[in-house]
C-alpha cells in the first residue's frame, strides 16, 4: 500500500510540467499564476524599515494540500530573486487562521541575507573583519 501512496503522489507531480509563473489579475493586487500554483504578493510597509515586508500567500491550482519544500524555494526564487530570503510562519494556536489549503512565506526585500544571520546560519560582513 505505501508504495502504491508514493506511485500516486509522482503521478500527480509528474502529471503537471512546471511552467514559468505569469502576472494575472484575477484580484486587486500582485497576483502570480503557473501550471501548478496561484501566489499572491502582497508587500506591508513596516514603519521601522526601509522596505517592506512581502507575504507570498501559495495555494495549489487545484487547492490540494501540496507542500512541497522544493516547489516552494523555486516560487520564492522565480518571483523574488535568487538571493531574497523568505521564512514560513507556524503560527501560535491563539493567531492561527486554516480557512483553506493556503502557505505562507515572509521576506524583507534586500535584506542581505539578515535572515539567515539572524537565525546563525551565515556569517555577517562584520565577521570577516
Amino acid at each position: 500500500m505505501f508504495e502504491k501512496s508514493r506511485k500516486s503522489k509522482r503521478r500527480y507531480r509528474d502529471a503537471t510540467p512546471w511552467t514559468g509563473f505569469v502576472r494575472v489579475h484575477e484580484r486587486s493586487g500582485e497576483v502570480w499564476r503557473n501550471s501548478r500554483y496561484f501566489v499572491e504578493v502582497t508587500r506591508i510597509p513596516v514603519e521601522a524599515l526601509d522596505v517592506p515586508v512581502i507575504h507570498l500567500q501559495i495555494e495549489s491550482n487545484d487547492h490540494r494540500p501540496i507542500h512541497n519544500w522544493r516547489d516552494f524555494q523555486r516560487i520564492k526564487t522565480e518571483i523574488l530573486g535568487e538571493e531574497e530570503e523568505a521564512l514560513e510562519l507556524y503560527p501560535a494556536e491563539s493567531c492561527l487562521v486554516d480557512d483553506r489549503n493556503a502557505y505562507h512565506l515572509w521576506s524583507i526585500s534586500g535584506s542581505n541575507n539578515f535572515l539567515t544571520r539572524l537565525l546563525g546560519w551565515g556569517k555577517s560582513e562584520d565577521d570577516n573583519a
